[in-house]
């Protein structure tokens, strides 16, 4: 007699399982899609419909790419260059505040120079803010000099054209901020946040509040005001009273009790509410004689 065999049964994926395998699955990258794209249109035999939409996705693809290459490459250099930044902005507020101190004691002679000076400092660190961000950054104080007349012609370049956009307003004028210390900033934009978020729930508070008084008012005004209240706001003063009527009779009709009945029970739990009342009243003289006959 030949031997059972026994085959594993294969175990259907529910699909909670199936969507969140498709969840978890890579997405394409701009490059494949772009790829794909491409493909596609190498193809010979394509309607003239297809291939124009196929156009239009490929260029906005296209955009996307060198949007996000772009915030990349700012991302990148960002970290490299942080603290070169930041050193270099130390020593521009500590060359600036020197310069103010020597003002208070110069001649007539050195005020045009330490004026000038003073011009440059701003110059200089409006150059460390708005240099661009996707480019390598080009220090203003090298550790050894820079021997290369490509590099130093850029840098030259860069920074008039920094200052011609200040000056013109395209840019922001950032050299306030050279005498404030990093704590000072970082306080400076905690409170500009902080001011920012309670404008903003202040400014929604105050449209819920208008938008609840409108109602109330809509609706009030007219019985409370009015000698002579307007029909329609009797109609609907009589809509609510006639609907907490309904409502009570449905309740003690829930709860097996007629209209008579109902009205008995209202009385006993008058009744009970003020015999605890007194009862309240007579506890709070006792105690009141014990503690005058202890005294």
């Amino acid at each position: 007699m030949a031997p059972t065999q026994h085959f594993r049964q294969k175990s259907r994926a529910t699909p909670e399982a199936e969507s969140q395998r498709k969840a978890n699955k890579r997405k394409k990258s701009l490059k494949e899609k772009i790829r794909g794209v491409q493909r596609l249109l190498r193809q010979k035999n394509l309607p003239a419909t297809v291939r124009v939409a196929q156009e239009r996705m490929l260029t906005m693809l296209q955009e996307n790419f060198k949007e996000s290459a772009k915030k990349q490459q700012e991302m990148k250099m960002a970290k490299k260059y942080k603290m070169v930044k930041f050193f270099e902005k130390r020593k521009l507020s500590r060359m600036y505040k020197s310069c103010l101190n020597e003002l208070t004691v110069c001649t007539d002679e050195q005020r045009e120079e330490l004026n000038s000076n003073l011009q440059l400092l701003k110059h200089q660190w409006n150059y460390i803010t708005h240099f661009p961000k996707d480019e390598k950054y080009i220090s203003l104080f090298p550790p050894t000099p820079c021997n290369n007349a490509e590099t130093r012609q850029h840098k030259d370049d860069i920074f008039k054209m920094i200052k011609e956009k200040v000056d013109n307003g395209e840019l922001t004028d950032t050299s306030d901020m050279i005498l404030q210390s990093p704590k000072e900033k970082k306080s400076k934009q905690s409170k500009l946040s902080v001011i920012k978020q309670a404008i903003k729930s202040s400014s929604q508070q105050d449209n819920t509040e208008q938008g609840e008084d409108a109602f109330k008012t809509s609706l009030v005004d007219d019985f409370f005001i009015d000698t002579n209240p307007s029909e329609e706001v009797n109609e609907e003063c009589s809509n609510i009273c006639g609907t907490a009527a309904v409502t009570n009779k449905s309740k003690y009709s829930a709860m097996g009790l007629s209209d008579d009945k109902s009205a008995s029970h209202h009385k006993v739990k008058r009744l009970k509410s003020e015999k605890d009342i007194a009862a309240n009243k007579k506890k709070k003289k006792i105690k009141k004689k014990g503690t005058d006959e202890s005294e």
